[in-house]
């Protein structure tokens, strides 16, 4: 019995202090938790996606703890939900302290294609992180906050790397030299730092020759063109290229491929490295 009425003196001390005197409501004894935010950073990217973590401090003003019943944490992408963060391990808010919350999360330029094709298309994507816990406030019961912060993430496309013109520079008895114009072109909204760029010609699944180009800083949505020399025996492929210089066109049955490391300085974060087909 001396138990139950402790437990009983316990809440209407509580409402006591929460009610106050007259005029004084237990709404005014509540002040909202607020939110505050630290930082949103990249922590990696790939040719598929980009990997970030957020941080967030959320306070609590009052004199007493505020338990944590629900926390729902979310990226949201066009005014709905789209990734669900998963719930913080915080069961609780200690009295008139702070704790930083941290949100790991991933963008796939996959997932952009299926949920907003436009913004794949721009090259970034304009998001939006929402926390809504759900506290258990003495007397008044439950109260939800509503918390949002909008950010801007790039969405990684792969350069492209063309072949925009040859012509011959020297000819012999049984090769001759060619001087090639290849543009590389930059799709992406940061910028590109690549190291040298590995170039190969190939017919029929075997290797004729390998050349390099030149370390590039190309800055976004830009084009670059360098020239480099690459030498080629006649051999099997003498008919072939007797008709490419008669037709200036390229020879069908030869293909090219590149290779290459590159980094963004923008965004401070290393890529991997990268191997595709130069259209012709």
């Amino acid at each position: 019995m001396r138990q139950q009425w402790l437990s009983l003196g316990g809440l209407v001390a509580t409402a006591f202090i929460l009610s106050g005197c007259a005029g004084f409501g237990v709404d005014d004894a509540y002040r909202q938790p607020s939110f505050d935010h630290q930082s949103t950073r990249l922590t990696g990217i790939t040719w598929t996606g980009v990997n970030g973590s957020s941080q967030v401090k959320l306070t609590n003003p009052n004199a007493y703890r505020l338990p944590i019943t629900e926390f729902a944490a979310q990226l949201w992408l066009d005014g709905e939900p789209w990734i669900d963060l998963g719930t913080p391990t915080l069961n609780g808010l200690a009295a008139r302290s702070s704790t930083t919350l941290e949100f790991d999360w991933t963008v796939t330029a996959a997932g952009l294609l299926q949920r907003a094709r436009d913004a794949y298309a721009a090259g970034e994507a304009n998001l939006e992180l929402k926390l809504q816990p759900t506290l258990s406030v003495p007397v008044l019961g439950a109260r939800q906050l509503d918390w949002s912060h909008d950010f801007t993430v790039p969405v990684p496309k792969s350069p492209q790397v063309s072949l925009a013109d040859w012509r011959v520079e020297d000819i012999g008895f049984t090769s001759l030299t060619l001087a090639l114009d290849l543009v590389v072109t930059n799709p992406n909204r940061f910028g590109l730092a690549t190291g040298p760029f590995d170039v190969g010609i190939e017919a029929d699944g075997r290797s004729l020759s390998r050349m390099s180009l030149s370390e590039m800083d190309i800055g976004a949505g830009v084009t670059q063109r360098q020239t480099t020399e690459v030498s080629l025996g006649f051999g099997g492929l003498g008919v072939s290229l007797l008709e490419a210089l008669r037709s200036g066109e390229w020879p069908s049955n030869l293909g090219m491929n590149w290779s290459g490391t590159m980094r963004s300085p923008d965004l401070g974060l290393d890529l991997p490295s990268l191997t595709g087909s130069i259209s012709q």
